[in-house]
């Protein structure tokens, strides 16, 4: 009786998956991101990047935008940063005029560099570089200031 359950639980298994092709599905998982779309596009599972959400493009014309302001990294290295061909990036400069600004502004050498000044930590008091326009010297002053706003407006 307890052979005939195991015979039919056998029958019920999915057909077993040959050990190659379970050794290329591990390792499509541990691949990065670029490398997985490589292999869907080689398994015929063709993705195309050009055509995308209207929001993916507003967000990825940003992005390019935000970083031509830095004068450390060259427009190739955007690219492959972003993973934009040449046709692409130069839509997205023809499309938004803050790239296309930004780009003129670094062929004319005048691309003016953003300087931050050191600041003091607002819950510390420590003189810090903010990124941006961070408050905060590091998580835990961001935090600890959080805290205690919070206990500042329960009590």
């Amino acid at each position: 009786m307890a052979a005939e359950s195991w015979r039919n639980a056998a029958k019920a298994m999915p057909e077993p998956v040959s050990a190659s092709d379970a050794r290329r599905d591990r390792f499509a998982a541990s691949l990065s991101n670029r490398k997985r779309l490589f292999m869907e596009v080689m398994r015929g599972e063709v993705v195309d990047r050009n055509h995308t959400d209207g929001e993916t493009k507003r967000n990825d014309e940003t992005a390019v935008a935000l970083l031509l302001r830095s004068p450390h990294l060259d427009v190739g290295q955007i690219m492959e940063l972003m993973d934009i061909g040449d046709r692409e990036f130069r839509e997205m400069a023809g499309r938004n005029e803050t790239i296309a600004r930004r780009l003129e502004e670094r062929r004319l050498g005048t691309l003016r560099e953003l300087k931050s000044d050191p600041r003091p930590c607002k819950a510390c008091g420590e003189w810090f570089l903010p990124y941006g326009s961070d408050r905060f010297c590091s998580d835990g002053c961001k935090r600890t200031a959080q805290l205690s706003a919070c206990r500042r407006r329960t009590v």
